[in-house]
């Protein structure tokens, strides 16, 4: 008798501890959110890909002025006469139209505006990923603080159920009832811990980091709700890259269009004509002193349009794939983003109820168990059936605040908010 009523004492003061609420937590490298997102951006290596790329499209810019290659060429035989000394130099430059420099201009600057919204397009989605992760392991962190709390607490009752088994004070559904809990608490334990080590190689491998990363120790709290209007709503970056596609589309059919124009072609020539009469009246020949030099000029233009008329027709083809898909895709963003606030409106209803209601009524069905442990009012088994109720609202609560905070997260997503 002496040891079940020390096994009740160790049960009531395990009640106690649980409704203390106190864990100890292992030392490791934590990071407040905002800095986790931070140092992904900087040392992440795909948001660096991306910007390279937009180095490399704002070099390119450079290239508009191109001309193409100069062209010298040199001839010596005999091209005048019998005589095979004659020598001939003429360099030629092809000039494509005036109007091709300013639509190659426009193109290039489309394809740089287009790296950079990439560019912000990878730094929202990886300030997404980032963010999405460390809320689910601060969730993951707070089941496993209430696990860490209920495990030993379930051992204590799966000993105590054990010893009045075996004293004649209870029968073997008590004991097979505390001794399954027990082990399902120890299992929900393990796994949990599991996934603790597995997102924190997520977030280590985000943000691209030789040491092991964590949340910082700061209780999670649901995130502050962002407000949308029509302003920030189209500052969606994937939404912006779709609608410059447009205009990179629309660019490039005006590039073909100017291509249709006629090319210039300037250039000159020096050379000799030996046994060539110097001058008229005179018998007097051009040796190979004398030089005789000129200018060319010319142009030059397709005379088969239709393989440049076919281009042109396609690069429209290409426009007008690039409008029709913003135009779908900004449905489905104006769809998503109508959902999704409706989701985060639900959710915040139900973390309201949770907070005001159900982790209260936890809390009281722990502290009322602990007292009618106490006092000897209470059976194991209704014991067992209370704590499994407070178990379910503070659990609910948990998985309820993070489906809220990462709702939260996917909002500010679609509305590029880092």
């Amino acid at each position: 008798m002496n040891q079940l009523r020390f096994a009740c004492k160790s049960l009531a003061l395990m009640l106690g501890w649980l409704l203390a609420g106190q864990v100890t937590w292992s030392q490791t490298i934590r990071l407040p959110l905002e800095q986790a997102v931070q140092q992904g951006i900087t040392n992440n290596k795909t948001v660096q890909a991306a910007q390279y790329d937009v180095n490399a499209k704002q070099s390119l810019r450079k290239t508009s002025s191109d001309i193409g290659r100069f062209s010298a060429m040199g001839m010596v035989g005999q091209y005048n006469s019998y005589e095979k000394g004659d020598n001939n130099i003429t360099i030629t430059q092809s000039i494509p139209f005036p109007t091709v420099f300013a639509a190659r201009a426009s193109l290039n600057a489309a394809y740089a505006k287009s790296s950079e919204l990439a560019l912000a397009v990878t730094q929202n989605e990886l300030a997404f990923r980032v963010k999405s992760t460390w809320y689910q392991l601060a969730y993951l962190h707070e089941l496993n603080k209430w696990y860490t709390r209920t495990d030993s607490l379930w051992k204590a009752f799966s000993q105590a159920s054990d010893l009045r088994q075996r004293t004649g004070e209870t029968n073997l559904l008590e004991k097979v009832t505390s001794e399954s809990r027990y082990l399902q608490a120890q299992t929900a334990l393990r796994q949990n811990q599991a996934d603790i080590e597995i997102y924190t190689m997520r977030l280590q491998t985000l943000l691209n980091s030789t040491e092991r990363v964590d949340t910082d120790n700061t209780t999670l709290q649901p995130r502050p709700r962002v407000m949308s209007d029509t302003v920030v709503e189209m500052n969606n970056p994937q939404l912006n890259l779709v609608r410059q596609q447009v205009d990179v589309a629309s660019k490039e059919r005006a590039l073909e269009k100017n291509t249709l124009a006629p090319e210039l072609t300037v250039g000159y020539f020096n050379q000799t004509l030996m046994g060539t009469q110097r001058a008229a009246g005179t018998t007097e020949l051009a040796t190979k002193s004398d030089r005789f030099q000129g200018f060319q000029v010319g142009v030059s233009f397709p005379l088969w349009f239709k393989p440049q008329i076919a281009r042109i027709r396609a690069a429209e083809y290409n426009r007008l794939s690039a409008q029709s898909r913003y135009e779908q895709e900004t449905r489905n963003y104006s769809g998503e983003l109508s959902a999704l606030n409706q989701e985060v409106d639900k959710l915040y209803t139900s973390l309201t109820y949770y907070q005001n209601s159900a982790l209260p009524r936890a809390e009281l069905i722990l502290k009322q168990s602990n007292l009618a442990l106490r006092s000897g009012e209470i059976s194991f088994l209704e014991l067992i059936q209370s704590l499994n109720t407070a178990a379910e609202l503070q659990v609910g609560y948990l998985e309820t605040l993070n489906n809220y905070n990462q709702a939260v997260v996917n909002l500010e997503f679609l509305l590029g908010q880092r």
